[in-house]
């Protein structure tokens, strides 16, 4: 399934550990928020790393899962254009 992880992370620590979490399972689109194709197992490992770098109480993270079809109708005004499959490595 395609993903899409976004987070606002104001502790600069915390909000590096996460990006390299990400950049562990996608591709960085912008500074944070991250594009993968991962299953179901990895999706489980990405949340849980996850869940072990940030802090509940001050920072958020949002999660979207995305069908093949909103993939196909996602439109990208400028920067990098939607990842395809075969350019994502995943760890």
């Amino acid at each position: 399934m395609w993903v899409v992880v976004c987070y606002d992370i104001p502790d600069d620590r915390r909000r590096l550990r996460a990006a390299r979490v990400c950049l562990g399972f996608g591709v960085r689109v912008q500074r944070s928020v991250f594009e993968a194709e991962l299953t179901g197992g990895q999706l489980r490992r990405l949340r849980g790393r996850l869940e072990r770098v940030v802090n509940r109480e001050e920072d958020s993270v949002r999660i979207y899962k995305l069908c093949s079809g909103c993939i196909r109708q996602t439109e990208v005004l400028c920067g990098p254009g939607v990842v395809e499959a075969e350019r994502v490595l995943i760890f």
